[in-house]
């Protein structure tokens, strides 16, 4: 915490409305807040942990996060995951991590990921039990990560 605190590999970063930095601390698979004060927390991710865990603080498990993004609200702030191929959330009230999931809305019968939710976008599954083992980003990664950039580009140029 504070001096104290170390980074490996810092990417993406974010502001909030008091002037706290958010920011991925990917090789360290957690994301940080740094305030005003200079003093550095962990807000979510276990340090040097690597997986894919749904939970609250240091409960929750990222791999290799790469950049966030938050909310108009500054309530939330979503993660590109890349290390598990997943957007995660992160609601900043209770601190508590989802991952979310991504449906396609056609009737056919398509595979889907190996998550019981059948919820759309916005929606989160709480299973831990599967781990991305990386390859190429799927569609759906990529266009989700290209407008969290675009909101994070559009928001810094205010």
């Amino acid at each position: 915490i504070g001096s104290n605190a170390f980074f490996n590999s810092p990417a993406g970063i974010a502001t909030d409305q008091n002037g706290g930095i958010y920011l991925v601390d990917t090789q360290n698979s957690t994301i940080r807040k740094i305030t005003p004060d200079g003093v550095v927390t962990t807000v979510a991710g276990l340090n040097g942990v690597a997986g894919l865990k749904d939970g609250t603080g240091t409960e929750a498990w990222f791999n290799k996060p790469r950049d966030l993004a938050l909310d108009s609200t500054g309530m939330n702030i979503y993660v590109a995951d890349t290390g598990n191929a997943a957007i995660r959330k992160i609601d900043l009230s209770t601190g508590a991590v989802t991952t979310l999931t991504i449906t396609t809305s056609s009737g056919s019968n398509s595979s889907s990921s190996s998550s019981s939710s059948s919820s759309s976008f916005g929606g989160s599954s709480n299973s831990s039990s599967s781990v991305g083992d990386g390859g190429a980003p799927s569609t759906w990664f990529v266009a989700v990560t290209v407008m969290m950039m675009a909101f994070r580009r559009k928001r810094l140029l205010r």
